[in-house]
């Protein structure tokens, strides 16, 4: 993480908000980049790739993460269903865990925005639906 810091700093930029979070017994580093005068993404994408990336996979796929990820997961569960049923998702109430997540990718498929249609093919459904839900449950990802 320190070389990370270190590429980000010799591009104009600096970790900031840095912090060690507890994420069902599974421990995380969290950041935020402060930017600098060129483009952010750019600048932290080369640093990721020289230095942090393939270590940061391994750490967050490891069993232990995995089963923290779940956790917390089910947790949010409840919530998640209501938020994701409202937003047109089609899951039904009390689903286990495994099958909410197969029915989200298959939505977030069937909803990929074509070059021409940014509307991902059905304007009538929200195509960030699931993003939208995970973000409000406080989840990064599934």
């Amino acid at each position: 993480m320190s070389d990370f810091g270190a590429c980000l700093e010799s591009g104009g930029f600096a970790r900031v908000d840095l912090r060690v979070t507890d994420e069902g017994g599974f421990t995380l580093l969290k950041y935020a980049v402060r930017a600098g005068d060129d483009d952010t993404t750019t600048v932290m994408d080369e640093c990721e790739v020289r230095t942090l990336r393939w270590v940061d996979w391994l750490y967050q796929t490891q069993p232990a993460a995995v089963r923290a990820q779940d956790a917390t997961f089910e947790q949010a569960l409840p919530g998640l269903i209501t938020c994701l049923q409202a937003g047109g998702v089609p899951v039904d109430d009390g689903s286990p865990a495994d099958e909410v997540k197969q029915v989200m990718l298959a939505y977030m498929n069937e909803h990929i925005p074509e070059s021409s249609d940014s509307t991902g093919g059905n304007p009538a459904r929200e195509p960030d639906a699931v993003c939208n839900c995970l973000v409000g449950a406080g989840l990064n990802g599934f």
